[in-house]
């Protein structure tokens, strides 16, 4: 008697076509990998080649590069990360709003905080166009696997 396996479907974007999209190279995503900054939350297997990326995945991976744009320090970036994973959000649940040195969290219930604890007023809020391209882009390269469950 032959046992029937079960298997559930997974969706993500593999690591060349978030490479792709947002620019990064694979060993730039290493290294932001490695420290914890960003990670592949659909699938992580040793090297990159195996991992699956969600859409929040790519929604973080193209705010990191947008905060790095606009000069803020990797540093400063994975204060903002692990500020944000502490308090229970991702950087693809906020609206953060950048000027120098200055990050501010919104949420959608309203809560504001200045996640590196400066003074200053925000003038640069990028997030809603984030989100818009990294919809088409994720659409674009998703990948539909059966893994045994």
């Amino acid at each position: 008697m032959r046992r029937k396996i079960k298997t559930k479907l997974i969706e993500g974007i593999p690591t060349k076509a978030i490479c792709n999209v947002t620019g990064v190279k694979r060993v730039t995503l290493t290294t932001w990998k490695i420290k914890r900054i960003v990670f592949p939350s659909v699938r992580e297997e040793r090297g990159m080649k195996g991992d699956l990326w969600s859409f929040g995945d790519l929604v973080e991976v193209k705010a990191i590069v947008a905060m790095k744009d606009i000069g803020l320090s990797l540093q400063k970036i994975r204060k903002v990360v692990s500020w944000l994973r502490a308090h229970g959000y991702s950087l693809n649940s906020v609206i953060l709003r950048v000027s120098g040195d200055t990050v501010e969290a919104f949420t959608d219930e309203g809560l504001a905080w200045d996640v590196l604890k400066r003074q200053g007023q925000g003038v640069f809020v990028f997030w809603q166009g984030i989100i818009n391209t990294a919809k088409a882009e994720y659409e674009t390269y998703k990948v539909e696997l059966r893994q045994a469950a």
